[in-house]
């Protein structure tokens, strides 16, 4: 206002209000009231219109599975099952509806060699590998040949049976595990566990 004043007076607040404020000329003509209370009733107002505003349409998820780098690995391959001759014999490999099996593979990149031992109750205290039976693993039995089964040679320094040949990149190798021919063991389940290692450079 040209040449005019202005003068700001407090109002008493009114119970549960805050203090207003009334901005007045110099004639007393209210120009301006303000009232904090209104004010935040109206935001308050405003953003509950605005969330009721939105329609929920369900969720989905989607994932990306991280899978850890190519390496050899170890695994059983196919069990079997037979019976026995008279006395308990294992007369020979052909009582079996087929050999159980034991395979590795070489994921990596690279051709390298493998050792493999006994593991567990497969492995007998001089290092020879073993059969194991299931109930009581106390009971063993003989595992004939093992280095040629594996297709390795007994290396003392390791306490493992050492590849005759390295396994190619991506190669697979199966190993057939049988018992001693002529062998007396008691009717059941027998395992056997092997564990495979390779050389860190």
């Amino acid at each position: 206002m040209i040449g005019g004043w202005f003068t700001v007076a407090a109002m008493p607040a009114r119970a549960g209000q805050t203090t207003v404020k009334t901005l007045t000329d110099n004639k007393g003509n209210e120009i301006m009231r303000m009232n904090k209370l209104i004010l935040a009733t109206v935001l308050a107002t405003i953003s509950a219109q605005s969330m009721a505003a939105l329609t929920s349409h369900g969720t989905a998820t989607t994932s990306i599975v991280l899978n850890a780098g190519a390496d050899w690995s170890i695994r059983k391959g196919v069990d079997a099952e037979g019976t026995l001759g008279s006395g308990n014999v294992y007369t020979n490999d052909d009582i079996l509806n087929h050999k159980p099996t034991i395979i590795i593979k070489n994921g990596t990149a690279t051709a390298g060699t493998y050792y493999i031992r006994g593991a567990g109750a497969s492995l007998a205290s001089d290092g020879t590998i073993r059969w194991y039976n299931d109930a009581d693993n106390s009971k063993v039995a003989r595992f004939p040949a093992p280095g040629t089964a594996l297709g390795g040679t007994w290396n003392g320094e390791e306490s493992a049976y050492k590849s005759n040949a390295e396994l190619a990149a991506g190669a697979e190798k199966t190993f057939e595990l049988t018992m001693l021919d002529g062998a007396v063991v008691e009717p059941g389940t027998w395992n056997m566990t092997l564990e495979l290692f390779t050389k860190t450079p």
